[in-house]
């Protein structure tokens, strides 16, 4: 392909990736824990300031690199107040917090998007223009990952920076340059600053070095150990004011996300052995599903998996993330989007063996269902379920479906046009509810309450409390109802 043709399209599918991104953010969603991380991000913040390194440690996943993003929001915003004269606001202000949250966003997303410009240029160098072209295409418009992407969370910035550092490994063993090597140990040092479940890939890097020091006897792994330890450290400066502390805690934490069965229990005992393949299932595009079962029969009827060890690796990439996610007790959706990268990269192999008129019919179809999707969904991608599939009303049937926020900013710009008297109890979710809610919030049920708001998995309980049955307002998708109001009598 032309180097022209070649650029032209990349800077299309840059544009995709951002278009459905960028627009509505802040307004959209706080997921469920995302006023926690900023207020974490404040307290990282003020102790880099007052030197008191060892509270730079917040969380066990830890969010290192959430927290520094956010912080230099805070920083700038708050001298930006102060420069214009004007007392700082906090996050408990209703008209700020989508402000300074959709900033924040703004900030995640465009680093998604470098590191999604790098992937696919890597990608380009390991198997060539139309595969890198397609994959950049269909990680651009698929539909739960834009909703993961839109969030003020860890898991983008793991999956992307973990995937960056995949391919610049992956690139290190095809090419033997020392800067894939550094800059993939620089990115999986991010990326386990980020939440530490990226450590589940660390046997394919492994098998990796051990395969490319039977190449050329070196000290690459070394090298690469070095440069992780140094990146962790200078970014992490409660490595070095408490290393034991912080130590003990990461390593308590790695183990009880294996042990630890939250939000397992609420999940049928049937579906758990297969959890992620029905998450999978019901989240991924059916194009995406479709072009992978393609790419899989390639693999078996070619027998790639053992002529091609570069589609290996990304095969066992996935394999490793899907059984060890599988076998730890905790099941929650979004820590598929992890095998996202590696399943988008395979579905997208078949692309060379696909006529041009078929190319044509599958990335049309592709484009159109996003647009389908974004008249469904839109601002809050992250309530896709595959509507092949049944949508919401399968995963409610199957009872995997899981609210993290999602239409209750909607819920709760709805109620602040109305008397700000009004007492709104929110049983759950109340966080995403409670930073665009401008009036009195209740964290119990009692007399005084007007209005109570829940999503649809709870509609069934709350309708047990007494008073509070009449729906007055919806909000949700095009197809399904997602949060309720109900009025308090």
């Amino acid at each position: 392909m032309a180097e022209k043709k070649y650029k032209l399209i990349l800077l299309s599918i840059l544009f995709l990736f951002f278009i459905f991104r960028l627009p509505g953010l802040g307004k959209d969603i706080s997921n469920s824990d995302a006023a926690r991380w900023h207020r974490r991000s404040e307290d990282f913040l003020n102790a880099l300031k007052s030197g008191n390194f060892a509270d730079t440690y917040q969380h066990y996943q830890p969010g290192v690199t959430l927290m520094w993003l956010d912080a230099f929001v805070n920083d700038i915003s708050f001298k930006y107040q102060i420069n214009k004269g004007m007392e700082p606001k906090t996050l408990e202000n209703s008209t700020y917090y989508p402000i300074v949250h959709g900033i924040s966003k703004t900030i995640i997303v465009l680093v998604l998007g470098v590191l999604f410009l790098v992937q696919i240029l890597l990608v380009r160098k390991l198997f060539g223009d139309e595969v890198s072209l397609f994959f950049g295409f269909i990680l651009s418009v698929e539909p739960y990952l834009i909703g993961i992407n839109r969030w003020f969370h860890l898991t983008s910035l793991e999956t992307f920076f973990s995937f960056t550092s995949f391919l610049f490994i992956l690139n290190w063993y095809k090419f033997r340059e020392n800067k894939f090597l550094v800059l993939s140990s620089v990115l999986l040092s991010l990326s386990v600053l980020s939440k530490l479940t990226t450590l589940i890939i660390l046997p394919v890097y492994l098998i990796i070095f051990i395969l490319g020091f039977r190449q050329k006897k070196d000290a690459s792994l070394l090298i690469f150990g070095l440069i992780f330890v140094i990146t962790f450290t200078i970014l992490f400066p409660a490595m070095l004011a408490d290393f034991n502390m912080v130590v003990s805690k990461l390593s308590n934490a790695a183990f009880n996300a294996v042990t630890d069965n939250y939000a397992s229990d609420m999940i049928p005992n049937y579906i758990l052995p297969i959890y992620y393949i029905v998450i999978l299932g019901i989240k991924l595009s059916p194009i995406t599903i479709l072009l992978f079962i393609f790419s899989l029969f390639i693999f078996i009827k070619k027998k790639e998996l053992f002529t091609d060890k570069f589609k290996l690796f990304v095969f066992l990439n996935l394999l490793v993330y899907f059984l060890v996610l599988s076998i730890s007790e905790q099941k929650i959706d979004r820590y598929s989007v992890a095998m996202f990268p590696p399943v988008l990269l395979i579905s997208s192999f078949p692309i060379k063996h696909l006529y041009n008129k078929l190319k044509i019919i599958v990335c049309v179809s592709a484009f159109i269902l996003i647009i389908l999707i974004s008249y469904l969904y839109f601002p809050v991608y992250s309530a896709y379920y595959s509507p092949i599939l049944g949508g919401t009303e399968t995963a409610l049937k199957l009872g995997i479906y899981d609210n993290s926020g999602e239409y209750y900013a909607q819920s709760a710009d709805y109620l602040s046009l109305k008397d700000r008297k009004n007492h709104v109890y929110v049983p759950y979710n109340y966080e995403s509810f409670s930073y665009y809610y401008n009036g009195n919030m209740q964290r119990d049920y009692d007399i005084n309450t007007d209005f109570l708001v829940t999503s649809v998995e709870h509609l069934d309980e709350v309708a047990a409390i007494e008073g509070c049955s009449d729906i007055v307002k919806t909000f949700g998708t095009k197809e399904k109802n997602i949060v309720f109001v109900l009025s308090c009598k």
